[in-house]
């Protein structure tokens, strides 16, 4: 009985990380590259690191948010319980408002996921034509332009024998 149990712990797990991932992947899938936000005293569209990533979005996951652009900021926390994965989502108060990415109000902070070993992005980098391409940790403004290719999420949790590896590519770019 209490192995029963816990493989229905372990398939519930499973399926709460494969939803998450599938609604960043939504998410991330609709990036918006026609918005700007200040982000490190310049304005981007785009900003990331491992463990911090800003964006905006055609899809807004925040059922009070049904319609336009909204700007998009998934953070991982550590705990003592492992790391967690949560999102702030805000509408621009019009058109041309510049969001300040280092700034944001995060009292509407959603917790997407909780308790997983790691959670980690990492960023595409186009190559050019004497360059490979390579994956970065980081997609500052200070050191990039633009948008990457595809955004990796990586997380790694004993619900899962390896760690879950998902490749987003940005199509609004």
């Amino acid at each position: 009985l209490r192995a029963w149990e816990k493989g229905e712990r372990t398939a519930e797990r499973q399926q709460r990380i494969r939803v998450v991932a599938q609604l960043v992947q939504s998410q991330l899938g609709s990036v918006n590259a026609f918005k700007t936000m200040q982000s490190q005293g310049k304005t981007v569209t785009f900003s990331g690191s491992e463990r911090e990533l800003s964006f905006f979005s055609a899809i807004a996951l925040v059922p009070d948010h049904q319609y336009g652009v909204v700007f998009c900021q998934l953070t991982v926390e550590s705990s003592a319980g492992g790391d967690s994965l949560s999102l702030v989502e805000t509408l621009p108060a019009a058109a041309d408002t510049v969001i300040d990415a280092d700034s944001i109000d995060t009292t509407g902070r959603v917790r997407l996921l909780e308790n997983a070993t790691s959670i980690r992005f990492a960023y595409l980098q186009h190559a050019s034509s004497d360059e490979e391409w390579r994956w970065r940790s980081q997609w500052l403004p200070a050191e990039n332009t633009g948008m990457p290719v595809a955004v990796n999420l990586q997380i790694d949790d004993p619900a899962f024998e390896a760690p879950l590896s998902l490749l987003i590519p940005l199509r609004g770019r």
